[in-house]
């Protein structure tokens, strides 16, 4: 668990997100949660290592089991953004298949455990933006798509911290099963921009905003080299087969498909995006 302020914590080394938890003086507020019963276990020992209080708030910065499944252990009071509610209820219904898809060793060693968690829909949710005002310390969310419909940004401005939920994983090719390219680049040029110094991804280590720019630049040459050649009059296939990306040679994909694939797949979405004017 690493330490980033007097106030704040972030736990890089499980299998699924990262978790976070902000010390206020009205209680913890945690951010995501771990996936399984040992990690569990641990993060609840942290948490009564670093403080005595109680859970106050847990919030899920999208509605995907690695960042909402187990969040109604350590609190009831689960947030997240109004979209996530109907993710979750999803998301109880197919855990165990999905678990299954992108960790079936965990899934066979911990079956009994995911067969019967039952996940834990929010109890607050919002649409565009919510404050949690918690004395010395304010806690900002922010609706902002691009990897999910329903992945939100928590910005702490007295630590100037922002979390970026799977908006950003260092280390990683992001997962884009549902991405929407138009909303995820304008995020990260925003808070390029912002007075921020310390980036917590949803996965990978802590970073500042260089892991952003990589990112971002990466996506937008896509977006250059795809409305290019599609304007020129080539099919989709004709685009995916043309488009030549560099930029992320050291990230992997975690879909299963090879980097090569995966690339091929999200040209292939950004090209309908830009059909259906959605970017």
């Amino acid at each position: 668990m690493e330490r980033i302020s007097d106030h704040l914590y972030v736990e890089t080394g499980y299998l699924g997100s990262n978790v976070g938890c902000i010390i206020t003086e009205r209680g913890l507020v945690t951010i995501d949660c771990p996936l399984l019963p040992h990690e569990i276990e641990d993060w609840r020992e942290k948490l009564a290592q670093i403080s005595h209080k109680e859970v106050a708030y847990a919030i899920c910065t999208d509605h995907h089991l690695d960042h909402s499944m187990t969040a109604g252990l350590f609190c009831r009071r689960v947030i997240a953004q109004n979209r996530a509610y109907k993710g979750m209820r999803w998301m109880q219904d197919n855990r165990e298949q999905v678990f299954k898809q992108f960790f079936p060793d965990e899934y066979e060693r911990s079956r009994e455990f995911f067969s019967n968690i039952n996940i834990a829909l929010p109890q607050i949710v919002f649409s565009s933006q919510m404050t949690l005002n918690m004395g010395s310390q304010t806690i900002e969310l922010t609706y902002v798509g691009g990897h999910s419909p329903s992945t939100i940004m928590i910005h702490i401005p007295e630590e100037r911290v922002v979390f970026l939920g799977d908006n950003l994983d260092n280390g990683l090719y992001p997962y884009t099963g549902e991405a929407m390219y138009g909303l995820w680049i304008e995020l990260l040029n925003n808070v390029e921009q912002m007075n921020v110094e310390t980036i917590v991804p949803g996965h990978g280590d802590i970073c500042g905003k260089e892991t952003i720019r990589k990112l971002r630049s990466y996506f937008e040459e896509m977006w250059v080299q795809v409305s290019r050649l599609r304007r020129s009059g080539l099919t989709k296939e004709e685009v995916i087969d043309r488009v030549k990306l560099k930029g992320l040679p050291s990230w992997l994909p975690v879909s299963g498909m090879d980097l090569k694939t995966q690339v091929a797949v999200d040209v292939g979405r950004m090209y309908d995006q830009l059909e259906k004017k959605l970017l």
